[in-house]
């Protein structure tokens, strides 16, 4: 597979923060959190219009230092292509990002972005045939806000845009042109340690 000079650049700062990160300047965080899916290959054209979305469930785990910071993000969306009665389908994610996030008093602007793992699976529920399960690679980025409310314990809230780098497989097959992507708002709790 060859990497866009995007991923290249992500990659490159990632590494950067991890050759540069020191335990005793960074601020550990937890931060799970409902999101809503949006946009693209998602059931929902917009975060405004949207009959048949459900929130679903995340967790982000990371370290902030001064400006830059580092998370794993996890996300489980259920339904992502809607609710028919036929039909039921899922998109897993799993990412690495950089997070720019200067201190401001106890509010935390940041841009976010990195690549990971897009994982898609739907199945009709007629004769539990697979229509389609595909393990991509893709990347995130976006943008947020963290409001601290005391030194351990603050409110979090982003929007980013995923992007899938492989085209998908349906009933088996690779679908040319069909590389997933969709938004996502998300909004939690920080606990900081």
């Amino acid at each position: 597979m060859r990497l866009t000079p995007a991923v290249r650049v992500l990659a490159f700062i990632a590494l950067i923060v991890m050759g540069t990160a020191s335990s005793s300047s960074g601020q550990g965080f937890i931060n799970p959190f409902l999101d809503y899916h949006f946009g693209g290959d998602s059931v929902c054209p917009t975060v405004f219009q949207c009959d048949g979305a459900r929130a679903s469930l995340g967790v982000s785990i990371g370290a902030l230092g001064s400006v830059v910071g580092f998370e794993e993000d996890f996300s489980y969306g259920k339904n992502f292509f809607g609710t028919e009665p036929l039909l039921s389908s899922n998109v897993t994610t799993l990412m690495s990002n950089v997070l720019i996030a200067p201190k401001i008093g106890p509010v935390r602007p940041y841009a976010v972005g990195g690549i990971g793992l897009i994982r898609v699976a739907s199945t009709t529920t007629l004769a539990n045939i697979v229509v389609s399960d595909s393990n991509n690679v893709g990347y995130d980025i976006g943008g947020g806000l963290m409001i601290f409310l005391g030194r351990h314990v603050g409110i979090r809230g982003d929007v980013r845009g995923y992007r899938a780098l492989q085209d998908l497989k349906v009933f088996g097959l690779l679908v040319p042109g069909s590389k997933l992507q969709f938004g996502r708002a998300a909004g939690g709790i920080v606990f900081a340690f």
